[in-house]
């Protein structure tokens, strides 16, 4: 099997970067920007952000250069489907095989107290993790692990726990995940039990993405 070299990049809010050849783009999450006056009334923001999925986004994705470009959507991506005619995949807890790799994607974080999506309780997220199958080359999540690079703002641990839970029983080869954008201050790559976990937020990090290869 040839190897498949991967680039892996989250929480752009709308800042579309240069991305480097690859065979698979990968994004964790908060692709979309939201409306500037997403706080008053964030029905705004499901209007703008399909606007704006089939015109900056539609033009951007052209450029590309990657044989398939994945992704699973974030708290602050208000779409569970992508306009019709665009080449990104779109998946929520689904798994997908991609040059003979086993994918799955999952956005769920950990409710903030905000107006966000894709935040569910504790139970409820474990009850979606649960479909977190085995035998996986990568995970792609928004959210982080608790305690891999999920040290937020306020210097609080804001990653899922149910979510390393579930890593630690399905072992994954390679974990992507953003969200936690000042996660990185400690670092992009990380190790929980037997994965290989990545930091993929594009906004805390002058714009690099990370590299993989399966």
């Amino acid at each position: 099997m040839n190897p498949l070299h991967c680039v892996c990049v989250a929480d752009l809010h709308g800042r579309l970067p240069e991305i480097p050849a690859c065979d698979v783009l990968i994004i964790a999450g908060d692709l979309a920007p939201d409306h500037p006056q997403f706080f008053s009334d964030p029905g705004l923001s499901r209007i703008f952000q399909e606007e704006w999925l089939m015109t900056t986004f539609a033009k951007w994705e052209t450029t590309v250069p990657a044989e398939r470009i994945v992704m699973t959507p974030g708290n602050h991506d208000w779409f569970l489907k992508l306009p019709a005619g665009l080449r990104t995949e779109l998946y929520i807890d689904t798994t997908v095989e991609v040059a003979g790799r086993r994918f799955f994607f999952t956005p769920w974080v950990p409710p903030t107290g905000g107006k966000w999506n894709f935040e569910l309780t504790i139970k409820h997220r474990a009850a979606q993790f649960e479909h977190i199958p085995k035998g996986l080359d990568v995970l792609v999540s928004h959210a982080p692990a608790f305690g891999v690079g999920d040290r937020a703002w306020d210097d609080e641990r804001a990653g899922c726990r149910c979510l390393r839970t579930e890593i630690f029983e399905k072992r994954p080869r390679h974990h992507v995940f953003g969200h936690i954008h000042e996660g990185q201050r400690e670092g992009r790559h990380f190790r929980l039990g037997q994965t290989d976990c990545w930091h993929a937020s594009m906004w805390a990090n002058d714009w690099k993405p990370i590299r993989i290869t399966l």
